[in-house]
């Protein structure tokens, strides 16, 4: 943890330390990896759910994969989203 002397010193510090938020779904770019496709599966949310309830809870499962030319380059293959009743709200490959 970092402790600045000046207000100054904490703005510089997070300009250089701040993230931009995360694209969501429908506009996130796959850098081209050498994959001659890309294939999303969606499900509606509302399928034996109340249509107007949110999920309560989302699990994220991510399988990660060795890529590159000696297999050392980690690259998530795929992402699956699920909510509480086991629906599948999103997967990629």
């Amino acid at each position: 943890m970092n402790i600045f002397d000046t207000s100054a010193a904490l703005s510089s510090h997070k300009e250089i330390c701040s993230l931009r938020p995360a694209p969501s779904i429908e506009f996130v770019e796959i850098p081209s990896v050498g994959i001659d496709s890309f294939e999303v599966e969606t499900s509606s949310l509302d399928e034996g759910c109340d249509s107007n309830r949110l999920p309560e809870a989302i699990a994220l499962d991510c399988e990660m994969v060795g890529g590159g030319s000696d297999g050392t380059l980690n690259l998530c293959a795929r992402v699956c989203l699920i909510d509480e009743n086991e629906n599948v709200v999103f997967h990629a490959y």
